[in-house]
């Protein structure tokens, strides 16, 4: 009697075995076909951004190799860009296990039913063995990946502390990942984050625990969405050097037949000019409708000054708008604010149509950068300050009430004139008034 139990409880784990095998191999074969999809589907969006700005680049990835058995399929996934006579080949080495119970997830105490789980490394091979270098010997990159039963791809990737110093350019990057969750409807939240980085060459930059948010709301581009930034520090790394704390930026893009739209806001907090000149904190508000998207698709390095203006001229057939909602600079001196849009028209040769320009501006917030100066420098830009204001009161482009700077300035193709701080003046005269204020500030 305890031999035939133990038969056949033999005989169900052999079943069970065998029914496991089977579902495995037929789920791995729809998990490589929807891996597949992926790929074709990364391609499109890597030629996208690739030659957005430069027709010579591009990025694909393809499938190399593939030993597909029953419970998992190893294959190879090589990563080629060019840009004009340079290629760069990457290898990456991918295991992907079939559901729906992979291993990998078992062992890690995850029961939920999945079509695949990857698990991908880059290899040291080719271009691959230069990010060994930099992370001193340790896996560059790692990614884990489900794919879950409505198609979707969940993903980690993490990587190790980067660090390059060559004598073109300078590159620090802090170990941290990139997390991508399925939305549904091929739609994705994208968070990055890392502690540090740092770029240089000529000018730089450097950031503090950056962090990236991104959810996409096309299925159809990656550059449809809403975006996060923010960063504990920053600086700008240039003379004069800029640098921060509380960066933070968002902005909201979609695309349609051709045009782009988008919105952002963004802001810094003790903003500090040349290492030591206090500017205070900064707000901004703008929005740029219906802007032509094939400008972006050319080399603009290849061009004669002539085809790049026809060109900018004939994207301007989109009529944008651009709107700075609001520009707000505070200091110990008080607050500045900036407002202001222009419209475009279609109508090659009266390319504007409308504009509208506002400043509020508190001479004691100039005064508060300038008190911090030292010296000679000090009064020179005391004196250059006062002297730029009466200039522009005799010239009528600003009103100074001896607190505040405004200007206004309104434009209307239709009435074909300016309105200049309560004052009516043609192109001409405006043109006149204008010229008159940059020679001064020449001489």
């Amino acid at each position: 009697m305890r031999q035939k139990k133990t038969f056949i409880t033999l005989l169900v784990l052999i079943t069970v075995v065998i029914i496991h095998g089977a579902v495995s191999w037929w789920v791995g074969a729809r998990a490589e076909k929807l891996s597949l999809q992926q790929v074709e589907y990364l391609n499109q969006q890597l030629k996208k951004l690739s030659t957005q700005h430069d027709p010579s680049q591009r990025v694909t990835l393809r499938l190399k190799t593939k030993e597909r058995g029953i419970w998992s399929t190893q294959r190879q996934l090589i990563l080629d860009w060019y840009r004009g006579v340079q290629h760069h080949r990457y290898v990456l080495d991918d295991q992907l296990q079939h559901g729906p119970w992979p291993w990998a997830r078992l062992r890690a105490g995850q029961w939920a039913p999945v079509v695949a789980y990857s698990e991908l490394t880059l290899s040291d091979e080719d271009d691959g063995a230069l990010l060994y270098q930099w992370s001193q010997g340790r896996h560059p990159l790692k990614a884990q990946t489900e794919i879950d039963w409505q198609g979707q791809f969940n993903s980690q990737w993490r990587w190790a502390a980067l660090t390059a110093k060559q004598a073109e350019f300078q590159f620090v990057l802090g170990a941290g990942g990139v997390d991508i969750r399925g939305l549904g409807q091929n739609n994705y939240q994208i968070k990055a984050q890392a502690p540090a980085l740092t770029y240089q060459r000529h000018e730089g930059l450097r950031l503090i625990e950056p962090k990236l948010q991104w959810i996409t709301t096309e299925n159809s581009s990656l550059y449809d969405g809403q975006m996060h930034f923010s960063a504990t520090e920053f600086a700008w790394l240039a003379e004069p050097m800029l640098q921060g704390e509380a960066l933070l930026v968002e902005f909201i893009q979609n695309s349609d037949d051709g045009l782009l739209n988008f919105s952002a806001q963004g802001s810094a907090e003790k903003v500090v000019a040349d290492r030591g000149i206090l500017l205070g904190d900064f707000q901004l508000r703008l929005m740029l409708e219906r802007l032509g998207e094939n400008i972006g698709a050319q080399a603009f390095t290849l061009l004669d000054s002539k085809q790049y203006e026809a060109l900018w001229l004939e994207s301007l057939a989109a009529h944008p708008r651009y709107t700075i909602e609001e520009f707000i600079w505070e200091n110990e001196g008080g607050s500045a604010e900036f407002s202001g849009f222009f419209e475009l028209s279609p109508r090659l040769g009266d390319e504007l149509e409308k504009a509208t320009l506002q400043v509020n501006l508190p001479k004691s917030v100039i005064e508060a950068v300038i008190k911090q100066e030292k010296g000679m420098k000090a009064a020179l830009l005391s004196l250059l300050f006062d002297t730029a204001l009466k200039e522009g009161q005799q010239l009528e482009l600003i009103t100074f009430d001896g607190k505040v700077i405004k200007t206004y300035m309104h434009y209307d193709q239709a009435a074909d004139n300016y309105v200049l701080n309560g004052r009516t003046h043609s192109k001409d005269d405006l043109q006149a008034i204008l010229l008159k204020w940059l020679l001064w500030l020449v001489t």
